[in-house]
Order: structure tokens, then sequence, then C-alpha cells
């Protein structure tokens, strides 16, 4: 994550873990990927094509993850959107997506 994150970020980031290369473990430990076989919930990702924070080659790794270890989820990518969503129609679509999620996932559970 620390190679594909803006520069403002990396700083961010090496402030909260140190440096990549000294401290490759905690970033790895920290890493989503590290834990997505534990998921067991059906996960819907919801995606800025230009978001910052999780850069989508990111979400990508963990789609992949999800997707190769059996995992119930869905990805969506919203493109010219960031971290959050400011288009209306976006944004309406993402909570529909969000309430179809929720119905279908946890109304019967």
């Amino acid at each position: 994550m620390y190679e594909t994150t803006r520069g403002d970020l990396r700083d961010y980031l090496m402030r909260e873990f140190g440096d990549p290369d000294k401290d490759a473990d905690l970033y790895r430990e920290r890493s989503p990927l590290t834990h997505v076989s534990k998921i067991r919930a059906p996960l819907l990702i919801l995606q800025g094509a230009n978001d910052p924070r999780v850069p989508q080659s990111e979400a990508e790794q963990v789609v992949k993850a999800l997707r190769d270890g059996g995992k119930i989820h869905d990805y969506h990518v919203y493109e010219g959107e960031g971290h959050g969503f400011r288009v209306t129609e976006n944004r309406i679509d993402s909570l529909r997506r969000a309430l179809e999620w929720f119905d279908k996932h946890l109304r019967h559970a």
C-alpha cells in the first residue's frame, strides 16, 4: 500500500507504522490481505476509482483474494469518485446497493 499511496498519505503511514522496509512485518500484519481468509460474512465493496486513501489496485487485491477464497462478495467501482462519493447519482446508487445487500444477506439471517 505504501508504494501506491500518494505522498502526503505516505507520511501518515510512516508515522503510524514506520518505515515499510524496516517494519515490513507490521505492515503485513495490518494488511487486510493478511486477514481475508478470516472473513465469514458476505462483503460489499464500493470503491471510488480515484480514491487516494484506498487505491483501486489495493481494493482489487482484496477482491481477488475474496474470489480465490470462495468468499461471498460484490465489488463496484464508481468512476470519478474518491474516498467517499460526491456525485448524487453515485451516492443514491451506493445506498441502493447497500440496502439490497443487507436485504439479501441479513433479512433472513
